[in-house]
């Protein structure tokens, strides 16, 4: 029989995406095929961790029961656990105080409705966000705001759906120096007008994934459903495009 109180208590010091790993990890197999250590070394877990999995799965012979378990505890403890901000980091480690910075954008990316706005310094190696982004139906209106967008345009597009090509901004050349504005190199994630994510993290694997994938960066950030500081920098950047501080060329698609 399982114990909610030890499913509860792994729950309690494993990261939602790190939980979310261990129940695809487990889906699909037999209790026989669950070796601890093998799974500690294929998911990464500290000592804790699998100690607490380690004793849950002696107790059980049904790994379908487990998931539902893993599954319903989680949700949970996540809706138990709202949180208007969440610290995001990218690097080889696994935190209940912070989540992954690829992994939340593309949850963001999931749950967008309406509205993609993405502002980046460096653009490279971002094939699976790209990829993930152009497949999003027609209806959502995507924007970049770039830092020299035509640098980047082939790397964008390179795994893009031509016919919903996204808008791309970027400082306005005609109208400001480098000298009057050197360069963009803000970090930012807006969906739906509704949730931000501040980062010093890039578009790139190496700022986005963990050291476990191909990364090698520690990036830090915030991802916030704070509706005064998603409303505010949506201001903001509006102004910048209302001035024409920055504006948008169709013929960098071209």
């Amino acid at each position: 029989m399982i114990s909610l109180q030890q499913i509860e208590n792994l729950i309690e010091i494993t990261s939602t995406t790190k939980i979310q790993e261990l129940i695809n990890y487990l889906n699909g197999k037999n209790i026989s095929e669950l070796n601890p250590l093998f799974v500690q070394e294929d998911l990464n877990l500290d000592e804790n961790q699998i100690d607490s999995l380690t004793k849950i799965l002696t107790q059980i012979k049904d790994v379908d029961l487990l998931l539902v378990t893993l599954e319903s505890v989680s949700l949970c403890h996540e809706q138990k656990n709202d949180q208007l901000s969440q610290l995001i980091m990218t690097g080889d480690f696994d935190s209940k105080y912070a989540n992954f910075t690829d992994d939340t954008i593309f949850q963001m990316i999931k749950r967008a409705k309406f509205k993609i706005t993405i502002v980046s310094y460096f653009v490279w190696d971002g094939q699976d966000l790209f990829k993930q982004l152009s497949n999003l139906s027609k209806n959502i209106e995507i924007k970049f705001i770039l830092d020299e967008p035509q640098k980047w345009k082939s790397r964008i597009i390179k795994n893009w759906n031509k016919r919903t090509l996204p808008k791309i901004f970027g400082i306005n050349r005609k109208k400001l120096s480098k000298e009057k504005l050197s360069k963009i190199h803000s970090k930012i994630v807006i969906v739906d007008n509704s949730e931000i994510l501040i980062t010093s993290a890039n578009l790139t694997s190496v700022a986005m994934e963990t050291f476990g994938k191909t990364g090698n960066n520690i990036e830090t950030g915030i991802w916030s459903k704070d509706q005064q500081i998603v409303n505010n920098c949506i201001k903001i950047f509006d102004d910048f495009e209302r001035k024409e501080i920055i504006t948008c060329n169709d013929e960098d698609w071209e």
